[in-house]
Parts: C-alpha cells; sequence; structure tokens
C-alpha cells in the first residue's frame, strides 16, 4: 500500500479493513478510513494526517488521497474511493462510492475523478453499494447445471457408434449394388454370347440339290447293252 504522509479519506460502505483506521461513520452506512498509523482529528471532511495535529490547510492547497492507489473525489469537499469504484453524490449533500452495476436513482449525480490512484488495490469484502435512501440492484443470473461426465462419454460413444454403423451399412449397401450390377452385366453378356452362336449356326448352309448343281443320276437301262460288247 502506497500511503502519503496526509491525505483525504477513503469512503467506506461498512467497517474499515484491520489495517485501517476507523475516523468514524459519515453518512450512514459510510465510514472514513485512514491507512494504519495515520491519525483523523474531527475536521474537515475527515482528513488523514501524519499527527493528531489538523492537517486541511495543507490538504486543501495540494489535495491527494491518504493511498494513491484511491481515486480522489469532490462533492464540496474531498473523499476518495477504492480502484474500480466511482464517486457519487445525493441532493441530501450526501456522497459514496458505488461498486460496478450500482443503478443510480433519482437525485444521485455520479462525479468526475479530480485525480486517478495509480495502480489497482483490493476491495474490502465489506465495500458494497447502499446508502439510506439506495439499494443494490442486481439482476440474478442463472447458471446452467454442467453436463455429468459419465453422460457427456456415453453420449459421445453413442454418436461414434451410430456413425460406424451407418458406414458399415453404406459400405454393404454399395458392395451388392457392385455385385448387381457385376451380374447383370455377365448375364447379358452371356445371352448376347448364345444369340450369336444361334445365329452363326443359323447361316450354316447345308449342302443341298444346288450345291451338286444340275447332274443327275440316272439308273442304267437294262436292255441296253455295254459298248465294250458291241464290239465284239
Amino acid at each position: 500500500m502506497s500511503v502519503s504522509s496526509s491525505g483525504f479519506a477513503l469512503r467506506i460502505n461498512g467497517t474499515c479493513q484491520l489495517n485501517e483506521v476507523d475516523c468514524g461513520a459519515t453518512v450512514s452506512p459510510y465510514h472514513a478510513c485512514c491507512p494504519e498509523h495515520s491519525f483523523c482529528p474531527s475536521q474537515y471532511n475527515v482528513n488523514c494526517c501524519p499527527t493528531s495535529e489538523n492537517c486541511t490547510r495543507s490538504l486543501l492547497q495540494t489535495p491527494r488521497c491518504a493511498n494513491q492507489t484511491w481515486d480522489l473525489y469532490d462533492n464540496d469537499g474531498f473523499f476518495c474511493c477504492l480502484k474500480g469504484f466511482v464517486g457519487y453524490a445525493s441532493t441530501s449533500n450526501s456522497d459514496g462510492c458505488a461498486s460496478p452495476g450500482y443503478t443510480f436513482q433519482s437525485g444521485e449525480v455520479l462525479l468526475r475523478i479530480i485525480s486517478a490512484g495509480q495502480g489497482a488495490t483490493s476491495s474490502p469484502a465489506t465495500a458494497g453499494v447502499t446508502s439510506n435512501t439506495n439499494t443494490m440492484i442486481s439482476s440474478p443470473t442463472t447458471a446452467l447445471p454442467p453436463l455429468n461426465g459419465g453422460q457427456g462419454e456415453s453420449l459421445g460413444l453413442s454418436v461414434k457408434a451410430g456413425i460406424g454403423v451407418g458406414a458399415a451399412i453404406g459400405g454393404i449397401s454399395f458392395l451388392v449394388v457392385i455385385a448387381l450390377v457385376l451380374a447383370y452385366g455377365i448375364r447379358k453378356r452371356a445371352r448376347t454370347g448364345h444369340g450369336r452362336k444361334q445365329t452363326e449356326r443359323a447361316d450354316v448352309p447345308h449342302p443341298g440339290h444346288s450345291e451338286l448343281g444340275d447332274t443327275h443320276h440316272y439308273e442304267l437301262d437294262g436292255k441296253a447293252i455295254p459298248a465294250e460288247i458291241q464290239g465284239r
């Protein structure tokens, strides 16, 4: 924690941290807090001083927070907020530090930062946003239950099994189609070959009378005498 020798106090909704000095309540429920080993005498808008003597005059010359990580605001009087919180004022002349997500209501005015703190600091667990006239408005969030590991694994296995079965069925169907196409081709080829053989057989000429020509066979007349015999 970077602490100055003196500076303005921090506004906290609730109680100060254990390592801080509680300078008392401001506007309920806010408290003014100073770094440890510092003093906060009853004075203008709560100052953190290195001694019990009033140090307001010197602080007004160079306004700053007692902790250099806090943000400085002004509402007719300087005060500080934790880094990440927002200083605001109300019409009742009170001020406070709003946490992220705070919904400003009617009569509340957002203040600009006079001097931004250096670095970051963690906010106390008791810091929140509320005042005597304002309440913190937050929207409840519903978290979806995480998927059970066993259900997720079984679901993944079921999907993989389904994909494997589908692929196997698809492959078998493809092979069946190929087999049917091949069988059809073989049968068609066999029918075509058989038809060609029958056609060739039908085209082979049978020896008939046309091939023998007009030669006629005649039986010899029983009464005819061979020429050799007549020569005698």
